[in-house]
């Protein structure tokens, strides 16, 4: 009869020192890209020290919110050797950025009103009968009803529906906007053609997903690993962020934004890339 419990316990602690042992070799290796990206997590908290996006409309201060939580997630990911599943949530960063950078665009308080509003969008779509007294959702409809016409007529799956007309449309109403519809409005397509669509089979059950399993020496490997995409989504991820962040410097614009401009150049990744 197997000892189960013994070989778990010498699996664990196998386990145990291979990660400990690929973390501290990763980590070193790639210190320059990590250390920018955990830097970046500490900005974003400054900001919010400093109530720039804290004095913003609820909308903005909803998706910034998100952009630190995903750029948080990546950090950690990264740290402990998981590209893969980084690569996977900077796919969820590079929606919130665009989102973000599409109510900071124009007339803010409008769009994020907007952006809020959609929440009663979400509400009527949830089974909330018995959970939710009869009050509250009859208040509920009838704030629905005073913002319904700002988003898709039969299907709102979109709080930009209206910012954003699609190419596409059925029976001559546009369809809700997909993604590289939102990235051409703030005039970034290569958002989605250059790194969304691309990074796929990092989120899809697909066979591709195998390249993100290798480490530095192409062994696939189920422990921690660092390899060129460890460098990739950090750098990334890092320009990602500091784009949206330029983007909203300008809008909320600090007594010190030429300052805060140049503090943000420090993050920049080492080869050469730039926001666009």
């Amino acid at each position: 009869m197997r000892d189960y419990d013994a070989e778990l316990r010498a699996t664990a602690a196998r386990i145990g020192a291979d990660a400990v042992d690929a973390v501290a070799k990763g980590r070193v290796e790639y210190a320059s890209q990590l250390q920018r990206l955990v830097n970046l997590n500490v900005f974003l908290r400054y900001l919010v020290e400093r109530d720039i996006p804290s004095a913003a409309p609820k909308g903005v201060r909803i998706l910034y919110g998100k952009l630190t939580d995903l750029t948080s997630g990546i950090t950690s990911l990264l740290l402990e050797g998981y590209p893969g599943p980084a690569a996977s949530v900077f796919r969820s960063l590079l929606e919130t950025a665009a989102h973000l950078q599409l109510v900071l665009a124009s007339d803010v308080a409008s769009r994020s009103k907007l952006f809020e509003d959609f929440i009663l969008v979400q509400r009527s779509q949830a089974k909330t009968e018995g959970v939710i007294s009869a009050e509250r959702l009859a208040q509920n409809a009838e704030e629905l009803a005073a913002v319904r016409d700002r988003y898709h007529p039969k299907y709102p799956h979109s709080w930009c529906w209206s910012l954003v007309p699609s190419e596409r449309s059925r029976k001559g109403v546009p369809d809700n906007p997909n993604l590289r519809e939102v990235c051409v409005a703030i005039e970034k397509p290569h958002y989605y053609d250059d790194l969304y669509g691309h990074l796929s089979d990092a989120v899809h059950p697909t066979p591709g997903y195998e390249m993100w399993m290798r480490d530095a020496e192409k062994v696939i490997q189920l422990n921690p690993k660092f390899s060129h995409f460890t460098r990739m989504t950090a750098s990334l991820s890092t320009l990602l962020v500091l784009e949206t962040l330029l983007t909203l410097l300008r809008e909320f614009r600090p007594e010190d934004y030429a300052d805060m401009c140049g503090l943000l150049h420090a993050f920049l990744p080492e080869n050469g890339l730039t926001p666009g």
